[in-house]
């Protein structure tokens, strides 16, 4: 059976030439142009692809994020699994170059997006963070949709309440974790991507320079892994990750 696992990662952008310039000088990837917008390789592996964010979506207030796309044999089952879950389908099931492609709102309120083809594994995401109300009822709701495998419950803030990571199955390493932090009405739901650096401080330094923002870090976690919190200049949010030992080439040289 094939894993359902995030397996494209988008950037919805207000202006397409300062975003891929921000992160090809952050991560070191390469940026190839095409009729929808554009795609990030390292080397000549697919890394992200960048479109410019709709009128429609400005029209309702959303700001410039990255969009995290799982791949799945069946697109319009998953929508009525997660429609009867209590979450939220927004908008009808396109096709495109990657199949059937759709966009959905979990029950805490988060965005995702599914589709039927993939990149595979990214080289450049190691981390899958989702912000949620309740984190309990989010592992149990993607368990459901997708059979993602709860592992480790960490306690990193009591003010937080626990963290918990998941697989995408049952013989999995964790690839992300979910935690309650929107409980707090300043922290909207949504899916947070770390991408790997080889070097955190220096990539930091970059994001500052090129005119995004740090919101926290580096810091060190309690499985020693630094991270950072940051925005481009457009205010996408990502983080960042801080690979000891390169897992791609564009890792090297950041």
């Amino acid at each position: 059976m094939r894993r359902m696992r995030f397996s494209f990662y988008e950037l919805r952008t207000t202006d397409l030439d300062a975003a891929q310039k921000f992160y090809a000088q952050i991560l070191g990837w390469e940026w190839q142009s095409s009729e929808s917008g554009g795609s990030w390789l390292c080397g000549s592996q697919p890394v992200a692809t960048a479109t410019p964010l709709s009128a429609r979506a400005r029209e309702r207030g959303a700001p410039p994020h990255w969009l995290g796309h799982v791949a799945v044999p069946d697109v319009e089952g998953v929508v009525s699994q997660l429609t009867a879950l209590g979450g939220e389908q927004l908008g009808p099931v396109t096709q495109s170059l990657r199949g059937k492609v759709a966009a959905l709102r979990d029950p805490q309120g988060a965005v995702f997006g599914v589709s039927t083809r993939g990149d595979g594994p990214s080289p450049a995401v190691v981390w899958h963070e989702l912000h949620t109300t309740d984190e309990e009822a989010a592992l149990k709701a993607y368990s459901a949709l997708f059979s993602w495998q709860p592992k480790d419950t960490l306690t990193l803030d009591r003010n937080v309440g626990p963290y918990r990571t998941f697989a995408w199955d049952d013989a999995g390493k964790s690839v992300g974790g979910m935690v309650g932090t929107a409980r707090d009405p300043r922290v909207h739901t949504h899916w947070l991507f770390y991408l790997a650096v080889r070097d955190l401080d220096s990539a930091v330094q970059r994001v500052r320079t090129l005119g995004g923002t740090v919101y926290d870090g580096p810091m060190v976690l309690p499985s020693g892994d630094r991270i950072a919190l940051c925005a481009d200049v457009q205010g996408a949010v990502f983080g960042l990750r801080e690979q000891t030992i390169p897992i791609h080439p564009c890792s090297t040289s950041s």
